[in-house]
C-alpha cells in the first residue's frame, strides 16, 4: 500500500485482515518501518505491506524512499511476487496540493508505467464528506491527475472504511498475476544502487524544483520589500518637501506681515515740512 501520511493505509489493513496494525491519529506518522501483515482469502495466502508515507513526519523523504525501494528489491531477490499495488488518497482533500503531486510522482517512478495495470487508485474517508462533494473531487482526479494512469489500465475504487469494502479491493488485486516494479528491475536485474534509480532521480528533480521555487519566492519577497522601502522613501521625501514648502510659505507670510507692520508705522508718523530761510 502506498499513500501519504494519514490516508488510512494501516486502517485499510486492519479492516481487510482484522489485524492490529497501529493506526495514526492526526498528522504524525506511526508507521516508521515497512510491515507485512499476512492473511488468507479463498485459500490463497497473501501479505499486505504497510509503509511510511513519502511525507513521513519522523524521517526525511530521501530515507523513506530509500527504505521502500531497498525493501522492494530485497523482496524481489527472495522470489516474492507483487500482484498489485494500492494507492490511497483522501477524498477529503479539497485539491491535489504540491505534496500530493510529489507523492504521486514518486509512486509512479517506483512502479513504472508498465505496472500501472496492476494499480488500484483507492479513495478513502468517504464518510467524512458530502456525497456530491466527494464525487466532484473524484471526477477531478479521474479527468486530470490520474487520467494517464487510468489510461494505462489502473482501476479507480472507493473504500468506505468497512471490512467488506477493504476485502473487495484486496480480492480485486489478487486477480492479477505477478508484476515486477520498475525499481526492482533497476536495483536487481540492472544492478543499480538506489542513487541511480529513476525514483531517486525523480526525487532529486523534485528537490531541485522546490529549491528553485523557494529561491524565486525569496526573490519576490526581497523585491517586494525593496519596492516597499523605495515607496516609503518616496513618500517620506514628498512629505519632507511638502513640509519645506509650508515652512517657506510661513516665512513668506511672516515677512509680508512685517512689511505691512512697517508700512503702518510709517503712516502713523507726522509729516515734517522743511523751509529754507
Amino acid at each position: 500500500l502506498f499513500g501519504a501520511t494519514g490516508t488510512g493505509k494501516s486502517s485499510f489493513i486492519n479492516a481487510a485482515l482484522g489485524s492490529g496494525v497501529q493506526v495514526g491519529h492526526g498528522l504524525r506518522s506511526c508507521t516508521q518501518d515497512l510491515q507485512i501483515v499476512w492473511g488468507s482469502m479463498r485459500g490463497v495466502d497473501f501479505g499486505l505491506v504497510d509503509g511510511p508515507g513519502f511525507d513521513d513526519t519522523v524521517r526525511d523523504e530521501a530515507n523513506v524512499l530509500r527504505d521502500i525501494c531497498t525493501w522492494l528489491a530485497e523482496a524481489y531477490r527472495s522470489g516474492a511476487k507483487i500482484v498489485g499495488v494500492i494507492y490511497l488518497h483522501r477524498i477529503t482533500d479539497p485539491r491535489m496540493g504540491g505534496s500530493a503531486v510529489k507523492n504521486l510522482r514518486y509512486f509512479r517512478e517506483i512502479c513504472g508505467e508498465d505496472a500501472m495495470s496492476h494499480v488500484i487508485l483507492c479513495t478513502t474517508r468517504w464518510d467524512e464528506v458530502k456525497q456530491s462533494e466527494g464525487e466532484m473531487r473524484e471526477q477531478l482526479l479521474r479527468d486530470d491527475f490520474w487520467r494517464s494512469m487510468l489510461a494505462r489500465g489502473s482501476t479507480l475504487k472507493r473504500h468506505d472504511n468497512t471490512p467488506a469494502s477493504a476485502r473487495r479491493i484486496v480480492a480485486e488485486v489478487m486477480k492479477n498475476g505477478g508484476i515486477d516494479l520498475k525499481v526492482q528491475e533497476e536495483m536487481v536485474d540492472e544492478g543499480k544502487s538506489f542513487e541511480y534509480t529513476s525514483a531517486a532521480h525523480g526525487m532529486r528533480e523534485e528537490m531541485e524544483r522546490l529549491t528553485r521555487e523557494h529561491e524565486a519566492e525569496m526573490r519576490r519577497i526581497r523585491e517586494t520589500e525593496e519596492a516597499r522601502q523605495r515607496e516609503m522613501l518616496a513618500i517620506m521625501k514628498a512629505a519632507a518637501e511638502e513640509e519645506r514648502k509650508m515652512a517657506d510659505q510661513r516665512i513668506l507670510q511672516l515677512q509680508l506681515a512685517a512689511i505691512r507692520l512697517q508700512l503702518l508705522r510709517l503712516e502713523d508718523e507726522p509729516d515734517f515740512i522743511c523751509t529754507v530761510q
